[in-house]
């Protein structure tokens, strides 16, 4: 809001600029500083990457630029964000509000057009249509905006959104909350703590790993356990199949015998 106050003619970004991807830019982070260079690292994976053989640029709409200040400067990371502004080179300001007006502007006061662009106001003003040379590109896709066609030659204007932040990296730990801190900005350990501080980490992973290696044996002692169990009803069951199987050959032996007797007797 200070930002939008404090310009002539605030710009208001639409939907669309919101749903693609910014271009990231990152300043001054010394990589051979560990702190700074995973700052960097976490910095950039928190964006898509960008493919440049298969990118429309007309889904680059905003830069993200973060810039890491000195020591002198205070130590922060200040965040910028802006909009991608194209618009047509070597044109006057008459012809700009022409292509940009959704609405023919009132004429009746000038005999042509040219001495509307030629007139009062500024229109024609020369370094509206002057463009530094560094500014000017050639399209080789088509762009948003009106004149913005591929190969048209356009001058890129960045114009800031906000909000404005500055960031302070505090604290730098290795692993999810169980590893050593790597740089704390407000605390500071002399070698001897440092060691203590590592031998009672290193400590508590043993730990933890011979826990681990105790529940996996009682785990496998416990399916052992049950796989036994398992077999030996197995077992009795099988062996209690059998006997029936014989008691049954048994009775029916026995039957044959007692009906061969009466046979017999009847003779």
């Amino acid at each position: 809001a200070d930002r939008a106050a404090s310009l002539r003619r605030p710009y208001s970004a639409g939907h669309g600029i919101w749903q693609s991807n910014p271009l990231l830019v990152l300043s001054d982070f010394d990589q051979s500083k560990q702190e700074q260079a995973l700052t960097s690292t976490m910095l950039r994976n928190l964006f898509p990457p960008i493919n440049v053989q298969t990118l429309q640029i007309s889904a680059c709409r905003r830069v993200v630029m973060l810039h890491q200040e000195s020591a002198e400067e205070g130590g922060g990371i200040q965040l910028r964000q802006y909009v991608i502004k194209a618009a047509a080179t070597n044109v006057t300001r008459g012809v700009k509000k022409l292509m940009r007006g959704s609405k023919v502007p009132a004429l009746g006061r000038y005999a042509s057009m040219a001495d509307f662009l030629a007139g009062t106001g500024g229109y024609s003003s020369e370094s509206a249509a002057e463009t530094d040379d560094d500014e000017k590109v050639e399209l080789p896709q088509d762009y948003v905006g009106r004149g913005a066609a591929k190969n048209q030659q356009v001058g890129v204007r960045l114009l800031e959104l906000g909000p404005r932040l500055t960031l302070e990296l505090l604290k730098v730990e290795e692993g999810v909350c169980d590893g050593p801190v790597l740089y704390h900005a407000l605390v500071s350990k002399t070698d001897e703590e440092a060691a203590h501080d590592a031998a009672t980490r290193q400590a508590r992973i043993d730990a933890k790993e011979a826990r681990k290696r105790a529940q996996e044996e009682n785990v496998a002692r416990k399916r052992s356990t049950k796989d036994e169990k398992a077999a030996r009803r197995k077992r009795r069951r099988e062996g209690g199949e059998e006997a029936a199987g014989e008691a049954g050959s048994s009775r029916d032996v026995d039957g044959m015998d007692g009906d061969m007797s009466s046979d017999g007797g009847d003779g």
